[in-house]
């Protein structure tokens, strides 16, 4: 049996963690939009992004991830007078210092990914996307940013030269491994641990903010309604889920020559495109079921899991019901006399039942519950709170 234990519990809501690198911190996100950090050790939290950069719409609508040496962040988040626009964002994870926005494109910017060891991110903007009749776009592309120079530059070379550089370094380690070889074998034994100890720690990332906004590149040749996307290990070749026909499938971009095509056909609702530790695989949820595809074959296989579980019903359904509940009162934002009502209304509300196990029935009152939700939203802006000149005793944003 696992031991579990609350790493951090307050009167706060806190979920959406994530390890740093070197396992001793996690990230979570407070009261759903306020990202934080706690230290396993003193067990205290700091304050990395305050709550007023982001909305929560619904739950799982935040984004971050860590850098690879577990000093920055990137966020998606949306500046106070346009918070429902997301940019992406860079932060330090020691929460010293305030947001920088990376994108500065007054479009959505979603899901940055630190790609290339940390030398570059890619995301996905709707700033070149079509339009919906009522404006809004409805299809993604893919851009990348590069914080080192360098790496922008070899990036941007063309697959001959490119191929011409490699060529050299090849050479240039095949002159070193030779000249190396004459060495005293005791001192290479000697250097042998402190080798692999470096090589396990992630170089720091060095973010060259002269010129940033200048190395931008449009990774995607053609926008289409993209939802997740990771960059190879080696940035030659982008892998995207996008959706054509029936169910999303996979495609990849080589980043060289611009050509795109079908990986793989997996024809399902896709979620959460990762890339394998070794850089062979890609691993995604597809219709809820876990699966990988070989980025050289295109070929598809489920990824076999096991285990037992033990469904208690009752419990399950008293914590839905209880998690409806408390988004409610966290999230329905209100002031004033609209709160006071708010108040009553939870005070009429029936309790879940002990025995709540049929399914019909816990259904209904879940939709009852949320069809007087929806009553009690247009109650709390009726002209009685705003007639005597008093709209600012009711404060949105509201569902």
């Amino acid at each position: 049996m696992l031991k579990t234990e609350s790493v951090v519990a307050t009167d706060a809501e806190e979920f959406q963690p994530a390890f740093s690198p070197d396992g001793k911190e996690i990230a979570y996100l407070e009261n759903r939009v306020a990202l934080k950090v706690v230290n396993l050790a003193t067990k205290e939290s700091r304050l990395v992004l305050p709550a007023d950069h982001n909305y929560s719409y619904a739950d799982g609508d935040q984004w971050y991830q860590w850098s690879p040496d577990g000093k920055w962040f990137l966020v998606q988040y949306g500046l106070p007078q346009r918070v429902m626009t997301p940019e992406i964002g860079l932060v330090a994870a020691d929460g010293k210092s305030a947001v920088t926005n990376l994108t500065y494109s007054g479009y959505d910017d979603i899901l940055p990914k630190w790609s290339l060891d940390g030398k570059a991110m890619v995301w996905g903007t709707n700033r070149d996307g079509s339009l919906q009749q009522g404006g809004s776009a409805f299809t993604w592309d893919v851009h990348a940013l590069f914080f080192e120079r360098a790496a922008y530059e070899r990036f941007r070379l063309s697959k001959e030269d490119f191929a011409l550089v490699k060529e050299a370094e090849e050479k240039k380690d095949e002159a070193k491994g030779e000249e190396g070889k004459g060495k005293d074998a005791d001192k290479g034994k000697k250097d042998k641990g402190k080798k692999d100890k470096d090589k396990d720690k992630p170089a720091d990332v060095v973010i060259d903010r002269e010129g940033l906004a200048e190395r931008r590149v449009r990774l995607t040749t053609h926008n289409s309604p993209a939802t997740d996307w990771v960059l190879a290990e080696d940035g030659e070749k982008l892998f995207y889920l996008t959706a054509f026909e029936d169910g999303q499938d996979v495609w990849v971009v080589e980043t060289r020559t611009g050509e795109a095509s079908q990986l793989a056909k997996v024809g399902a609702r896709v979620e959460n495109l990762q890339l394998s530790a070794d850089g062979k695989f890609l691993v995604l949820l597809a219709g809820g079921k876990p699966k990988k595809i070989d980025i050289e074959k295109g070929s598809v296989e489920p990824l076999k899991t096991g285990g037992e579980m033990v469904l208690k019903q009752g419990d399950e359904r008293a914590y839905i019901f209880d998690h409806a509940w408390r988004q409610l009162k966290r999230k329905f934002y209100v002031q004033g006399p609209a709160r006071r009502r708010l108040g009553r209304l939870s005070r009429r509300l029936p309790p879940l039942p002990a025995a709540h196990q049929q399914q019909l029935r816990f259904r209904r009152d879940a939709q009852r519950t949320a069809r007087r939700d929806e009553r009690v939203a247009h109650r709390l802006l009726l002209p009685a709170d705003v007639a005597d000149g008093r709209p600012d005793r009711v404060a949105g944003p509201v569902l």
